[in-house]
């Protein structure tokens, strides 16, 4: 005989508690993380532009030659497109702060990003001494003390459109970055951890170009990510119709028998 255990009357159960990427946290606090940002350019500086957060917005740098379509390498434009933030990179020493279900690699010294087109490392994270042009991660300034990776012409790649387009931190003034979206330390301590692992990063063209995930035409440097979520959908959308239909033709031989 298996006894059950008496629930004391009035006593408050525990919230089920999920797994999300090794950790621990409640349903609560996993619904409430938020999944989508938006970037828009100030109409004044075109360096210049707005984080919004659901109702928030904090400011943010953008590269010196603002929001672009057609982004190359080393134009200093800012691209424009809806992309996933794939990695998160971070020198713990200096801002250690906790990134809900996103593993962390550290940035070491010997660390960097190849920005030559010509390299079969283009738009990699590579080890430094490296026999191509190469951008270094390890940097005294702590601009990337802590990196989001853009998924920006990363799969597939093409040479020439733009590397290292990251997410971090901004220069005191919120100075131009090379295509860079940049925020503030205090801002990226709060948003951090309030950033769902699936989350995406809209970047808006001036003058009402749309970047949301519910524009469903790909764009042309959408990572491979973006599009194959889209070919999810219409396979997801395709299985449903055929057991629509299955179920229906089923109906139909058994009304005949």
């Amino acid at each position: 005989m298996i006894r059950q255990r008496s629930k004391a009357k009035g006593a408050r159960r525990r919230p089920i508690r999920p797994i999300v990427g090794k950790r621990f946290y409640s349903r609560a606090s996993v619904n409430s993380l938020v999944r989508h940002c938006d970037v828009y350019r100030e109409a004044a500086n075109s360096s210049r532009g707005r984080l919004r957060l659901g109702a928030v917005y904090v400011p943010c740098a953008l590269g010196r030659a603002g929001i672009q379509s057609q982004k190359k390498e080393g134009d200093g434009a800012t691209p424009f497109g809806t992309f996933g933030m794939i990695g998160l990179l971070m020198r713990r020493a200096r801002f250690a702060v906790r990134a809900p279900g996103r593993p962390v690699a550290p940035i070491r010294s010997s660390d960097g990003w190849c920005d030559d087109p010509a390299s079969g490392a283009y738009n990699r994270r590579v080890r430094l001494p490296h026999r191509a042009g190469c951008e270094k991660l390890w940097r005294d300034d702590g601009l990337y003390d802590v990196i989001l990776v853009l998924d920006y012409n990363l799969a597939p790649r093409r040479k020439g459109r733009g590397s290292a387009i990251f997410f971090h931190l901004a220069r005191s003034g919120f100075e131009a970055t090379e295509g860079c979206v940049a925020i503030s330390a205090s801002d990226m301590r709060r948003l951090l951890p309030r950033l769902s692992p699936s989350a995406r990063l809209a970047i808006h063209l001036p003058g009402g170009g749309c970047a949301r995930p519910e524009d469903r035409r790909p764009h042309p440097d959408m990572g491979r990510a973006a599009l194959d979520g889209q070919f999810k959908i219409r396979a997801h959308a395709h299985r449903q119709a055929g057991k629509a239909i299955a179920s229906c033709n089923g109906r139909q031989k058994r009304k005949m028998r």
